[in-house]
């Protein structure tokens, strides 16, 4: 059975084939932009990471914030702007399968768990999951590695 499609993946994917088009660009016009060319093993010269601005136009594919701020950089926008309508899907309760592949939980003994977010959150979201994971909101002893034990 197919894997639901992320409706944040589908708006940020949207928003950037909009904006290649008003400039009437390519991926491998943006890919250039951002990466700069390679020389093929024929001699031919090709976009450096075309692939993953493929991939994310594509859906298949969720960008790094580093590379989400390169593509908002070399469309001359924000982040903000680049995944607008994605704030708004992030708010949405995902369907049980997406929030599945959202976060994991597994137990490594009676006292701790591994735990793996992978979602964009809005920066103040994602400032007091750090501060509580770095100790300012949890007791020490949750933030012990397996090795230290």
């Amino acid at each position: 059975m197919p894997r639901p499609k992320d409706p944040r993946l589908s708006n940020l994917a949207d928003n950037i084939q909009q904006e290649l088009d008003k400039r009437g660009w390519s991926a491998s016009d943006l890919a250039r932009r951002i990466w700069g060319e390679v020389t093929t093993r024929n001699g031919k010269k090709a976009a450096r990471n075309r692939a993953i601005i493929s991939a994310i136009l594509l859906k298949r594919s969720w960008p790094n914030p580093r590379t989400l701020k390169v593509i908002a950089d070399a469309l001359g926008m924000t982040v903000e702007e680049l995944t607008r309508g994605s704030a708004a899907a992030a708010r949405a309760r995902p369907a049980r399968a997406e929030r599945e592949e959202l976060f994991s939980l597994t137990a490594h003994d009676d006292q701790r768990a591994f735990l793996r977010v992978n979602m964009l959150l809005p920066m103040d979201v994602a400032k007091k999951v750090l501060d509580l994971i770095s100790g300012v909101g949890a007791p020490p002893e949750i933030l012990e590695s397996p090795e230290r034990t």
